[in-house]
C-alpha cells in the first residue's frame, strides 16, 4: 500500500500519542517531538491503522518509511532505552557511531603523543584492534587518520543500533572544543618549545579558528590581560588527556571545576 500524506500524518501522530491531532503532520512533527518521545512502535502503530482505520502496513514498512521521510532515529522502536544524542548514523555501511568522528581523531592523536612521550607507557592491552604502536605510528606524521579509520575503526567504534555497546566508547560526553585546544596548543608547544602563551594565543587568532572558544585561553581582568589561559590547556588538560589514553580511556574527566561532563 502506498503511504499517502494522510496515512503518513495518521502515522506520526500514533507515534508520538497526539492520535486525534490534526495540527502535528508529517511536515512538522519534527518541530514538535524528539525522536526519543516516541509512545508506540512501528508495530503497534500497524495494529493501530489496521482495527482503526482499516490500513493494511506492517511494522517494517512503517519504520522504512519514517527512515526515509523523517531519519533513521525516527524510525527505531528504543523501548525506553537511553540514545546518546552525539551518536551518527552511517549511511554507507549501515552502522553506528556512538560519538562524532572527530573525537576518535583526538583520541588517535593523543595516542601517537603519549606513545612518543618517553616519560610515559601507554597500555596496549587496553588497545587490542587498534593495530599496536606500529600500526599507529606508522609513517608519522604523515599518514592520514581516515586511512586507519577506513581500515580498523568501524570493527572498533561501529554499532548495529545505537544502544548496542561498541568495543571503544569515549567514557563521558568529550567537551571537543577542550579537547582540541588542549592538542593544539600542546602540539605548539612541542614543534616551538620557546613559543609564549601570548604567541600561541596570537596563533590561534591569526587563524579565526573557534573565534568564540578561543577566548578562553585569555583572561581580561580588568585594565590588563594574560594567557594563563593557554597554560590550563597545553599543561593540564593535555597531560590529563594523554595520562588518560595510556590507560585505554578517553576523554575521562578532564577536571572537577570544569563544566560538568554528562554520561552517555
Amino acid at each position: 500500500m502506498k503511504i499517502n500524506k494522510d496515512i503518513a500524518n495518521k502515522i506520526v501522530r500514533l507515534r508520538y500519542g497526539r492520535d486525534e491531532d490534526e495540527t502535528i503532520t508529517i511536515d512538522n512533527v519534527r518541530k514538535h517531538f524528539s525522536h526519543r518521545e516516541m509512545t508506540r512502535s512501528c508495530g503497534d502503530i500497524s495494529t493501530a491503522l489496521k482495527f482503526r482505520h482499516k490500513i493494511n502496513l506492517s511494522g517494517k514498512q512503517i519504520s522504512s518509511f519514517l527512515a526515509k521521510r523523517l531519519s533513521v532515529f525516527r524510525s527505531l522502536d528504543f523501548d525506553g532505552q537511553k540514545i546518546s544524542r552525539y551518536a551518527k548514523y552511517n549511511k554507507s555501511n549501515k552502522v553506528w557511531l556512538k560519538s562524532r568522528k572527530i573525537c576518535y581523531l583526538y583520541w588517535y592523536l593523543f595516542l601517537q603523543l603519549a606513545e612518543l612521550d618517553k616519560k610515559r607507557k601507554v597500555n596496549w592491552s587496553k588497545y587490542k584492534g587498534w593495530g599496536g604502536k606500529e600500526e599507529i605510528l606508522k609513517n608519522y606524521p604523515k599518514r592520514n587518520f581516515n586511512e586507519w579509520f577506513e581500515e580498523r575503526g568501524l570493527k572498533l567504534f561501529a554499532v548495529k543500533k545505537p544502544t548496542d555497546k561498541a568495543l571503544f566508547e569515549p567514557t563521558t560526553y568529550p567537551a571537543l572544543d577542550a579537547i582540541y585546544f588542549s592538542y593544539e596548543t600542546y602540539r605548539l608547544q612541542l614543534d616551538n618549545p620557546k613559543m609564549t602563551n601570548k604567541q600561541i594565543y596570537k596563533s590561534f587568532e591569526k587563524r579565526n579558528e573557534k573565534e568564540i572558544e578561543s577566548k578562553s585561553l585569555k583572561y581580561n581582568t580588568g585594565e590588563w590581560s594574560n594567557y594563563d589561559g593557554v597554560s590550563i590547556y597545553k599543561k593540564r588538560y593535555a597531560n590529563i588527556l594523554l595520562d588518560n589514553v595510556c590507560k585505554g580511556i578517553f576523554p575521562g574527566k578532564l577536571d572537577p571545576y570544569t563544566k560538568s561532563q554528562k554520561k552517555k
